[in-house]
């Protein structure tokens, strides 16, 4: 497959070496925490979480967890404004969750509304396999997520990846790529087996998900994706690819040369790009799993710079 550029940085939970690398506007600098929100922790947050996810903060910027307002427990300079921030350790109950951002150096508030970690209430559910997995593939969606379990993926019952939840669905990244007529299925772990259990912790697993079997690749007729015209604007530094085969990887090129890359955790998937568009730039996508696909009809860069 095509070296991927930005891969490796966008799947990635580890928080070691995050530098936040915002764009601000020049004309409306950074000049105080004032002018920077407090970034949201979503609850619900539970005993054991290795993840949360964070929203409103600027792209680029340095946010960071935080445990009772002083214990940094997580940080991450994610290219978008939302995103799941893996944690240095699990949590316990009644941790007291807040999270900043930093720009220009200029650290926010913490966040207005504290998350409070709650106890188990009992074992998770099952969870659901996307039914759309696909040979050559790396990716499996899952749905019916508990709030901060920890996801176990398997291919004929060989574990495939590990990943923590913050809840909802997930598009889980294999550590190999699917094999045809693979049965994938998944279990979910309040307090798993690497963690302590100490005080009110309680340690419980899920069913198996129903298992899913691997469909045959399409190869002859492999499709085009889409790039979305709606998000290719001058100075912008993501773009939207639609029509994906979940478990493919995006390829995107700004006038033929590769300028961003991503695995499709879904139907559709933003990515990063490498520099800002330019007008009058074309912006093509392909996607590749066994074979790489045609590539999409070019969307022209139109506009100018706010």
């Amino acid at each position: 497959m095509r070296s991927l550029l930005l891969l490796a940085a966008s799947l990635s939970l580890t928080s070691c070496g995050a530098v936040e690398h915002a764009r601000t506007n020049e004309r409306y600098p950074i000049a105080a925490p004032a002018n920077l929100a407090p970034p949201i922790v979503d609850p619900v947050v539970r005993d054991c979480a290795r993840a949360v996810h964070v929203r409103g903060f600027m792209p680029g910027a340095l946010v960071q967890v935080w445990s009772n307002d002083f214990e940094e427990i997580g940080r991450l300079a994610p290219h978008f404004g939302d995103a799941d921030i893996a944690l240095d350790r699990p949590l316990d109950v009644e941790d007291i969750l807040t999270a900043t951002q930093t720009v220009d150096g200029i650290r926010s508030a913490h966040s207005r509304v504290p998350v409070l970690v709650e106890s188990w209430p009992g074992t998770p559910r099952a969870p659901v396999v996307d039914p759309e997995v696909w040979q050559c593939g790396r990716v499996v969606r899952l749905s019916g997520l508990e709030d901060s379990c920890r996801v176990e993926l398997y291919e004929d019952q060989s574990l495939r990846a590990l990943a923590w939840s913050p809840g909802r669905s997930k598009g889980v990244v294999a550590n190999t790529e699917l094999r045809r007529d693979g049965s994938i299925t998944a279990a979910q772990y309040a307090c798993a087996l690497d963690v302590e259990v100490k005080g009110p912790r309680r340690r419980s697993v899920s069913d198996e998900a129903t298992a899913v079997t691997v469909r045959e690749f399409p190869r002859g007729d492999f499709p085009a994706p889409s790039i979305n015209p709606a998000s290719v604007r001058p100075a912008g530094d993501a773009v939207v690819v639609d029509f994906l085969y979940i478990g493919a990887s995006v390829h995107v090129f700004v006038d033929g040369i590769l300028a961003g890359d991503a695995l499709a955790t879904d139907r559709s998937v933003r990515v990063a790009l490498t520099r800002p568009l330019r007008a009058g730039e074309q912006v093509t996508a392909e996607q590749e799993l066994c074979e790489l696909s045609p590539a999409s009809v070019p969307v022209v860069v139109e506009g100018d710079l706010p």
